[in-house]
């Protein structure tokens, strides 16, 4: 009986410090890799909406994709001007374990006359 329930309470809070082990580790392989420049697509794009009779607020939700991936940025410049299938310039870096991560995203600037 007491090792089911050992078993039970280990099987539930697994998930809990899984993350609180991964995430140190994960920020980490990010931050050591190189900042590098690029250009991607966007490939979701979900308007805020602000839902009155629930008091909730939803930002912005955009997805790029890059190098075969659909990641989200973790900051998004000015995302009320972009628009599905648009190109956008990313910060990203690739961190050791090959995982890509993107920095930032936004709109590509026209081209000075």
């Amino acid at each position: 009986m007491g090792t089911g329930v050992f078993s039970a309470l280990c099987f539930t809070l697994f998930p809990f410090w899984a993350k609180r082990i991964m995430k140190p580790a994960m920020e980490r392989d990010r931050l050591e890799a190189p900042l590098q420049h690029g250009t991607a697509v966007i490939a979701v794009y979900v308007p805020a909406r602000d839902e009155e009779s629930a008091g909730r607020y939803y930002p912005t939700k955009v997805m790029v994709r890059f190098m075969g991936q659909v990641l989200e940025p973790r900051d998004v410049r000015d995302a009320e001007t972009l628009h599905i299938n648009q190109t956008v310039a990313i910060s990203y870096r690739i961190g050791k374990s090959g995982k890509v991560y993107v920095d930032t995203a936004k709109a590509l600037g026209k081209a000075k006359q």
